[in-house]
């Protein structure tokens, strides 16, 4: 696990990188949209063990948390769905660079499944949705 901060559409954001324990033939990117609020506490512990797993089995995942949640920072604008899919967008943004990787997938549940399924319509190379 690489906690790093990463340059958000308005305000510094936090983010976990998992790097693959196991080398694959063709490595796939995967972001985890975490949950909103409430909800984001609650499943932390299930999305850092799926992050885990993925690992485990060769993706390169990484977590972050959106502007204003978590250890991220508030930029104290109130962005709304369309400020956090911009934050998946720039999750996404820093995978890549830091990785190399073209294949990537977003992966979330409750209001972070709504931002991630906005983030894949108005994104290029999302080639899965869970």
């Amino acid at each position: 696990m690489e906690p790093m901060y990463f340059k958000g559409p308005r305000c510094q954001l936090f983010g976990v990188y998992h790097e693959p324990r196991r080398s694959v033939k063709r490595p796939l990117g995967v972001v985890v949209c975490e949950p909103w609020g409430h909800e984001q506490i609650r499943a932390h512990r299930t999305t850092v063990a799926l992050a885990r797993r993925l690992a485990e089995l060769g993706a390169m995942v990484f977590r972050f948390n959106y502007d204003g949640c978590g250890d991220s920072s508030d930029s104290n604008i109130d962005c709304g769905i369309k400020g956090y899919v911009e934050d998946a967008q720039a999750a996404l943004g820093e995978l890549k660079a830091g990785t190399g990787v073209d294949q990537t997938c977003l992966i979330s549940l409750r209001l972070g499944a709504n931002i991630a399924a906005d983030c894949a319509q108005k994104t290029d190379g999302i080639v899965g949705l869970v």
